[in-house]
């Protein structure tokens, strides 16, 4: 993908609620390619917690890779948490 499709996803998820918080497009390695954040709010995750996660979040889609074969391609992962509900 190029960075304006990254952009224009985020974009385009962004839209779908004004509850969602924030958005992260990223990289097979867990770089942050592009995001959207509303503009009210402030991270909960300082940078190295948000790193992290990114990072956990990439092992776990490259892990289940293994299933591609069967069951297709990941498309995206989708995560809520009970203490960041707004």
């Amino acid at each position: 993908m190029t960075e304006n499709e990254d952009y224009e996803i985020a974009d385009l998820i962004s839209k779908i609620s004004p509850y969602i918080r924030f958005i992260g497009v990223i990289s097979k390695t867990g770089q942050l390619l592009s995001y959207y954040r509303r503009e009210d709010l402030d991270p909960l995750l300082d940078q190295k917690k948000t790193q992290y996660q990114f990072a956990q979040i990439a092992i776990k889609t490259e892990l289940e890779e293994q299933f591609d074969d069967q069951l297709g391609d990941t498309e995206f992962v989708w995560e809520e948490r009970t203490e960041v509900q707004t």
